[in-house]
């Protein structure tokens, strides 16, 4: 049965975390998991599984609500999409592959959601080179607040 899944990062006030959760081809919700790395306690999980639509119209409807914020993201948390992604393939691949295998789902999804805002704000800053994806990595860059005034 095919499938439409998404990771959610959710932050707000009952919850805070990264889901996963998937809706069948009847747009029926087929999935919904914590992801590895985010931790709630039983209220914010009650919370979470009782907020959750059971159809896909009813998670749009829920994803505009301003009391929180939720960014969908591609499923796909492969090395191979955050390699292409940061576009800048230099330096120790096999480390970088190591680094990211060590990440939980978390860290890798607020990772690949950094990485666009990384490269704009790098592209102002015209004195600065990116970072090899293995530095970007190591010393954890997707936690960096980028801004351009």
């Amino acid at each position: 049965m095919q499938r439409t899944d998404f990771i959610l990062t959710i932050n707000g006030k009952a919850a805070k975390g990264v889901f996963r959760i998937g809706f069948d081809r009847h747009n029926k919700l087929a999935l919904a998991e914590v992801c590895e790395g985010t931790e709630l306690d039983d209220n914010q999980r009650t919370w979470f599984f009782a907020w959750l639509p059971i159809d896909f119209d009813g998670f749009l409807e829920k994803a505009r609500l301003p009391v929180i914020d939720i960014t969908p993201v591609e499923a796909d948390l492969s090395f191979d999409r955050f390699w292409n992604s940061y576009g800048y393939k230099v330096g120790k691949k096999q480390k970088a592959i190591k680094l990211w295998e060590a990440m939980t789902e978390e860290e890798r999804v607020l990772c690949l959601k950094a990485v666009p805002k990384y490269r704009y704000w790098l592209a102002q800053k015209t004195n600065m080179e990116q970072k090899y994806p293995e530095g970007f990595l190591s010393e954890r860059r997707w936690e960096n607040t980028y801004t351009v005034k």
